[in-house]
């Protein structure tokens, strides 16, 4: 649940920077922006897939009762599957924003920008709900 939450926060700053690229900046600039976080929240969302992936995994172990070598050997399975698929997007990402970069199609401040929405998210999340729980107790 409060992943979604996460996604759809990250969604809603994303196009809320858009627009603020494109009202004070230019359209390039918006374009940059809205690259940059399209990236990073398509790579934050295969990221939670892998993870939740590794979790399930080794809870499913634990549920089945295999014995503790198994299980760690699953367990080991999955965290190498969830690191290669972190590499595999870090790869991807690199090559689509290279030729971004080189041949300039992009703003690189507002490239930055754009890649900041997941952090950005994952702030304005924890300022709600420390204020729900300052505020309201839970």
């Amino acid at each position: 649940m409060m992943i979604r939450g996460m996604l759809w926060t990250g969604l809603i700053c994303l196009v809320v920077l858009t627009l603020g690229g494109w009202l004070f900046y230019s359209e390039k600039m918006a374009w940059s922006v809205l690259v940059g976080g399209l990236l990073t929240l398509v790579s934050f969302a295969l990221s939670i897939r892998g993870v939740k992936k590794l979790a399930d995994g080794v809870v499913e172990a634990a549920a089945d009762g295999e014995e503790l070598a198994r299980r760690l050997a699953r367990g080991k399975q999955e965290t190498q599957k969830c690191i290669l698929g972190f590499l595999v997007r870090l790869l991807i990402m690199a090559l689509v924003l290279f030729p971004l970069v080189k041949y300039k199609w992009v703003e690189i401040f507002g490239l930055l920008i754009g890649l900041s929405v997941v952090p950005l998210a994952v702030s304005v999340i924890a300022v709600v709900v420390a204020g729900r729980f300052f505020l309201h107790g839970r």
